[in-house]
């Protein structure tokens, strides 16, 4: 019999399962653009983060700048018109002639609206896109603002996907509204 020794057995081991791939399987949670371009959307809302922080009136609350392709989507609540028209301004700013798109309410709490409940709505439409074999949830970011509705944001591969996303965000309970910002990941030249 032959006997290998351990080390020998787990690397075999190591090797064939990397072998093994889970074909028809659509999740990944790797960013589908090239590195270049994620590095600058990075760059570009750490950037816009940075300077919300610096700002009194914006700071670092419910609205968050989001970054595809050099495309910023200003997202979530406001306080006040001038906090939202700062946060606007900041991200122009920055952004100098990109293309800027805002998907902002009124902040509303009180009653049964919390933060709380708004991250448990948002958890769990990405719990549900996630699950879903046909789309790539991973590469979904999903808000929820005034604990009703879900704004959908990132890459995927087509608009079957992003049709398939937003229905699956539609069901889940408690969400009234769904504000699909998404886009067909088109490689940049």
């Amino acid at each position: 019999m032959l006997r290998l020794p351990l080390p020998c057995l787990l690397l075999l081991l190591l090797l064939v399962s990397g072998c093994v791939t889970a074909e028809g399987e659509r999740h990944y949670s790797a960013d589908p653009r090239p590195q270049p371009v994620l590095a600058r959307d990075r760059a570009l809302a750490t950037e816009i983060l940075g300077r919300f922080a610096d700002e009194e009136l914006v700071g670092l609350g419910q609205l968050k700048a989001h970054v595809y392709n050099g495309h910023v989507y200003l997202v979530g609540e406001y306080e006040s018109e001038e906090q939202r028209r700062a946060a606007l301004d900041i991200v122009t700013a920055v952004a100098g002639s990109g293309k800027v798109t805002m998907r902002t309410l009124p902040l509303k709490r009180g009653g049964q609206c919390s933060d709380s409940r708004n991250n448990a709505l948002a958890r769990d439409v990405t719990a549900k896109l996630i699950a879903d074999s046909k789309v790539h949830g991973y590469t979904v970011e999903v808000r929820a603002m005034q604990c009703r509705e879900i704004v959908l944001l990132g890459l995927l591969s087509d608009e079957e996907e992003i049709a398939r996303a937003t229905s699956l965000a539609a069901r889940v309970p408690g969400v009234q509204q769904v504000d699909s910002l998404l886009n067909v990941f088109a490689p940049q030249p």
